[in-house]
């Protein structure tokens, strides 16, 4: 399996589940559970499902269609749950907040900022702030270290101005203080352009190779300069002075500006990491420079954030109010308990827990960056007809899917790019785009083609063997039996399996997810525009297409992009019918009511230094 596939894979399979995620029968923690359990070597587009599925042990790897009952499940003993730390009874109860990361029997990801994703994504963004910062409500981009930006009016060159008063700092075990960073002259160290220069060619270089170097490809010689076949000094980021970063790319982005405050852009401590090696990230070694810094990180079992006294605050990243974070490694069930307990502070639901929580005042439900679809082989028979495609496509009845299979924990899609990305359409103010359910719309477009079914060629859905997935394909399979007349073959297979014959010999019908960065184009440009950097595998090119894409790309009007991506969606979608969408993903969370916070809308990053613990 090439680089760039291993990479948009892994986005389907946690966070499937980065990545990975999207890695949900799992809750988002679920994703994370099962891509932190199969992804520490598979990368971005399995982690958007693994989110919601269970495996199963029984898998087919040859397309001879399997029986379609559901699959039993294997027992899987319970693990010990790692304890809760107790609460510090040396701190105000308001000045401590109490999380959950998933499971008892894994450790936090990787510090480094260019290897981490799910829980310890969310503590890198803590203790680093990216040149730009992305707002968790409105998902606009706003001043992050850079307090503003130019872009040349070729779109190629984009130099980032940064603020000089933000020291590094780290957690002082011994005085029990967050102390700045001094040289060997005993100067503080401020965070500079030179130290975000050296950030980012840390994530391209090489030896760090994991899949982020891969959103950066856009950036010139960043792609030779990390698959081997060019050198640093090609690589388009520059310091010119402390405060002045210089980017150079290959193409026009508008989006850039979001890619920008991603944590594979950050700061790095270059000093730091030359002399402790891999060690820099851990207890008593760690820099950082964001409103948290880490105070503490026992191995599988928590880990805590400690507020950085010396982040000056600014109007969008302000000054915490917390005084401490801790997160424990815990199991779904567990964590859970311990909310109602009262011993944590927020806690993700278990798509099988959602039902019980509906009536509670405090559940809130946040989009989830993420789409699950069907793709088709334009090139098979009988896709190879639009008509076709959109009456398989116009034969779900996605409301009932939603419902009736994932118990409420999703979104029906009408189209792909999911709404709470920058500049992708919403259902409010384009309630005519993209496909709903409509079966006899649908009988009546393959009747145009296919009046004798008996002509069709047999039919095969191919699917990742994991109960969820298992689930949606049986009832897919009934809505087409029912309106079209079509029976269709399920075929499971194992993941490796899997993904190999997508690479080899895509199947008529096939199963994918994807999670993306919080903008439109993370899924419509980088997946389905014939130059993409991710392989979609439906065989698919449409020169209109492109050229919408290529038009938002350019722009910087969120409103002309928005139009343009709806325009993108409805040839995707409906003209060409090239996927079919079937439901965006939700995370549903209870918190507190003594929490005072925001909820995010940005693939489940929040920002907790807006966060508040108020008197209880």
């Amino acid at each position: 399996m090439n680089k760039k596939t291993n990479f948009a894979l892994v986005g389907l399979y946690l966070l499937t589940c980065l990545l990975l995620a999207a890695c949900q029968e799992l809750s988002p923690q679920e994703i994370q559970t099962q891509a932190e359990k199969i992804a520490a070597s598979i990368f971005a587009t399995q982690t958007a499902e693994a989110r919601f599925f269970t495996p199963t042990p029984t898998a087919t790897t040859t397309l001879t269609p399997t029986p379609t009952p559901p699959a039993t499940a294997t027992p899987v003993p319970t693990p010990t749950p790692s304890p809760t730390p107790t609460r510090v009874l040396s701190l105000d109860p308001s000045q401590v907040l109490y999380l959950s990361a998933c499971c008892s029997d894994l450790d936090f990801y990787s510090l480094e900022p260019s290897q981490t994703w799910g829980t310890t994504a969310q503590i890198v963004s803590e203790a680093f702030v990216g040149l730009t910062r992305q707002n968790e409500e409105t998902s606009e981009v706003e001043p992050g270290m850079a307090t503003s930006w130019d872009v040349s009016s070729d779109g190629l060159v984009w130099t980032f101005h940064l603020r000089s008063d933000v020291p590094w700092v780290r957690y002082n075990p011994t005085t029990r203080r967050v102390e700045r960073v001094t040289d060997t002259s005993g100067q503080v160290r401020y965070v500079t352009a030179y130290d975000f220069e050296y950030g980012i060619l840390r994530v391209l270089s090489p030896e760090m190779a994991w899949g982020y170097e891969e959103l950066l490809d856009l950036i010139v010689g960043a792609e030779a300069f990390h698959d081997g076949s060019g050198v640093v000094s090609s690589v388009g980021v520059r310091a010119l002075d402390k405060s002045t970063l210089e980017i150079r790319l290959t193409r026009p982005a508008s989006y850039f500006d979001v890619i920008a405050g991603m944590w594979s852009t950050v700061a790095l401590p270059e000093w730091l990491i030359e002399a402790e090696g891999e060690e820099w990230t851990e207890t008593g070694n760690f820099q950082g420079y964001g409103p948290y810094v880490l105070k503490e990180w026992v191995h599988d079992s928590h880990l805590t954030l400690v507020k950085n006294p010396h982040w000056p605050g600014t109007e969008n990243i302000p000054q915490p109010t917390i005084e401490e974070i801790t997160w424990t490694l815990m199991d779904d069930d567990v964590a859970l308990a311990a909310y109602m307990a009262g011993e944590l502070d927020s806690v993700v639901l278990r798509q099988d827990t959602l039902a019980s929580a509906q009536d509670d005042p405090q559940l809130a439900v946040q989009p989830n960056l993420c789409t699950y679809y069907y793709g088709f082989n334009t090139q098979k028979k009988p896709f190879d007809d639009p008509r076709v495609r959109l009456a398989f496509s116009l034969a779900v009845d996605r409301q009932a899917l939603v419902e009736e299979v994932l118990q409420g924990d999703g979104e029906p899609a009408r189209w792909v790019s999911r709404p709470g990305m920058r500049a992708a359409p919403t259902l409010e103010n384009y309630p005519d785009l993209g496909v709903t359910y409509r079966p006899e719309a649908a009988k009546s477009l393959l009747d145009e083609v296919y009046a004798n079914r008996s002509q069709m060629a047999p039919i095969t859905l191919v699917f990742p063997e994991f109960e969820l997935h298992r689930s949606i394909a049986e009832a897919i399979q009934a809505m087409w039996s029912e309106t079209l007349e079509i029976e269709v073959a399920l075929v499971p297979m194992n993941w490796s399996d899997y993904l190999d014959l997508l690479e080899n010999d895509v199947p008529q019908i096939f199963q994918r997810g994807w999670c993306a960065y919080p903008d439109a184009h993370g899924i419509l440009g980088d997946l389905f525009h014939s130059d993409a950097r991710f392989p979609n595998y439906t065989n698919w090119a449409n020169d209109e297409f492109d050229d919408l894409i290529d038009q938002a790309a350019s722009s910087t009007d969120t409103a002309a992009r928005t139009e343009w991506y709806a325009q993108a969606e409805d040839i995707l979608v409906s003209q060409e019918a090239v996927v079919i969408p079937l439901y965006w993903y939700t995370q549903s969370t209870l918190t507190q009511p003594y929490i005072q916070r925001t909820y995010s809308r940005i693939d489940g990053i929040e920002r907790l230094e807006k966060w508040a613990v108020l008197e209880h």
